[in-house]
């Protein structure tokens, strides 16, 4: 019996998320101007063919999961959203970030290195097109702006939240 329209998306949604997710390995140890389609290919254990049915490019490819890294890391950020005080925020966050970092979620954990590791390639990627889920501001935005809020109410140290930001990406 021939697949629906909708059976045919599920399974073309759940091959491009595979490609996303096992392509964003590959970024996280690799240089974005070192990586090739033929690379991209092995990873995802997909044919050249199958990978252009899907995207045109490398480049293309890198925004999708840009993007779906994003949506991945305010998941993170989102679930400290429910506290009111910039200490237990910042606090929850943290520890949502090591829990990821313990239990070994994969995934996420290749986000962090690949996000780690295109900041020090600065330069040598390809300008973002990547957009926030809902309209939502980028995840370094978030932490720069609760800094400041933990600033204005006394609980965190006065100094430079651009220099605090970069510290607690460094973490």
């Amino acid at each position: 019996m021939p697949k629906s329209r909708e059976q045919n998306q599920i399974i073309k949604d759940e091959r491009k998320e595979a490609i996303i997710r096992s392509a964003t390995e590959l970024f996280a140890f690799k240089s974005y101007k070192n990586i090739t389609i033929d690379d991209i290919a092995k990873q995802t254990k997909c044919s050249h063919g199958l990978f252009y049915h899907y995207y045109s490019s490398k480049e293309e490819l890198f925004h999708d999961i840009m993007n779906h890294s994003i949506k991945e890391i305010s998941k993170v950020i989102n679930i400290s959203n429910s506290e009111t005080n910039p200490d237990a925020k910042l606090s929850n966050i943290i520890q949502n970030f090591l829990d990821i970092l313990k239990n070994q979620e994969d995934y996420l954990v290749y986000i962090l290195y690949m996000l780690l590791n295109l900041r020090l390639q600065e330069g040598a990627i390809p300008k973002s097109k990547t957009k926030n889920a809902n309209g939502e501001k980028p995840v370094n935005r978030h932490i720069y702006d609760l800094i400041i809020e933990g600033q204005k109410q006394n609980q965190f140290l006065e100094g430079n939240p651009k220099e605090y930001t970069i510290c607690f990406y460094l973490l």
